[in-house]
């Protein structure tokens, strides 16, 4: 349970993102050494629960993984956190 509560920062409010290309690859790692996980369709949108070195740490259709944080790739949506 302790992973599942790191992993989506345990009641913060998390941003949504949408694909703006066709295939973009899901990584298991943030990084392009990492292994592709799955391919993303443009207009997919995502939920982003982290982000590290330059990528989005997301979960899209009960699968996780990371994904370039690129304009050029992604949009995301910001939302604030209404826990507070």
């Amino acid at each position: 349970m302790m992973g599942v509560l790191c992993w989506f920062g345990a009641g913060l409010a998390q941003d949504i993102a949408t694909v703006r290309v066709a295939d973009l690859r899901l990584r298991s790692g943030p990084g392009k050494d990492y292994r592709i996980v799955s391919r993303l369709d443009a207009g997919t949108r995502v939920t982003v629960v982290g982000r590290e070195n330059g990528w989005l740490k997301i979960e899209v259709n009960h699968l996780r993984g990371f994904i370039i944080d690129s304009p050029r790739y992604v949009r995301v949506e910001r939302f604030a956190d209404t826990t507070a």
